[in-house]
């Protein structure tokens, strides 16, 4: 679909093994605007963004 990055404010795929079915439809990154439950990485923009790691 060429979508570089998803954007994810549904509250409905705040779970790992929900928000993966993006990726796994060609999205390199997904974003959740809401808290992230279990298994997932945390970060926040603004807040030491330049130690953010490649892997958020």
């Amino acid at each position: 679909m060429g979508v570089k990055y998803v954007i994810e404010s549904t509250g409905l795929f705040v779970e790992y093994e929900k928000a993966v079915g993006h990726i796994e439809a060609g999205a390199e990154k997904v974003i959740i605007s809401a808290p992230g439950k279990g298994n997932l990485s945390l970060g926040q923009l603004g807040f030491r963004s330049s130690q953010l790691s490649p892997q958020l």
